[in-house]
């Protein structure tokens, strides 16, 4: 069907960032990143909140969002990075940043 509207979640706010699947077992749950917003210098800090390998991209997939799209290649996986709406405000000063692209720097501790 048709999709007449798509609704934000409002409460949890996250950047979805595409890694090759060959470094999966370099990320982990909790670990620290550093979320670039393209458009300016600017940082506000994340936590990775999910981790999804190839075999997990497709569209029946219940985790997948209706909103999502990401470019992936069947050798990549997706990472979710939590952030925090205060970061967001006060970094950006807007919540409203659905949609922008951004760099996602993994720490490596």
């Amino acid at each position: 069907g048709t999709v007449l509207c798509e609704l934000v979640d409002c409460d949890n706010f996250y950047v979805e960032a595409s890694f090759p699947e060959k470094d999966f077992d370099k990320v982990r749950l909790g670990q620290k990143a550093t979320v670039y917003l393209y458009g300016n210098h600017l940082s506000i800090p994340g936590v990775i909140i999910s981790v999804r390998g190839a075999g997990a991209h497709s569209d029946n997939n219940a985790e997948k969002s209706p909103t999502t799209h990401i470019l992936t290649t069947p050798d990549s996986m997706i990472v979710n990075v939590g952030i925090s709406a205060d970061d967001l405000v006060k970094t950006f000063g807007s919540l409203n940043q659905v949609g922008r692209t951004a760099r996602v720097v993994l720490s490596k501790n």
